[in-house]
């Protein structure tokens, strides 16, 4: 079920189908970017682009000896505080 405020799945992956510029974490929309041939900036914490990422983006992400454990659960942190539901409301 869907809680009042939230955003279907599938919709959630159309965004970058609309969007005239995409910025993501390493996350399942720059997957979906990548999937419709929407070229992003994506930026990488504690996963590597050459792993996990596409050509086709613009992949940040830091020099190796800062990606720790320490390090990348602290940054994921306060990226999962940043909420978009102001954005969605207005492309509603």
């Amino acid at each position: 079920t869907q809680a009042l405020g939230e955003i279907d799945k599938r919709t959630l992956m159309l965004l970058p189908t609309i969007a005239h510029n995409c910025l993501f974490i390493d996350s399942c929309l720059q997957h979906a970017a990548a999937a419709v041939g929407k070229k992003s900036t994506v930026l990488w914490v504690g996963t590597k682009p050459n792993v996990f990422g596409y050509d086709i983006h613009d992949n940040i992400g830091p020099s190796e000896e800062l990606i720790t454990e320490k390090n990348t659960a602290f940054i994921d942190s306060l990226f999962f505080e940043v909420s978009v539901k102001p954005l969605l409301t207005s492309i509603q």
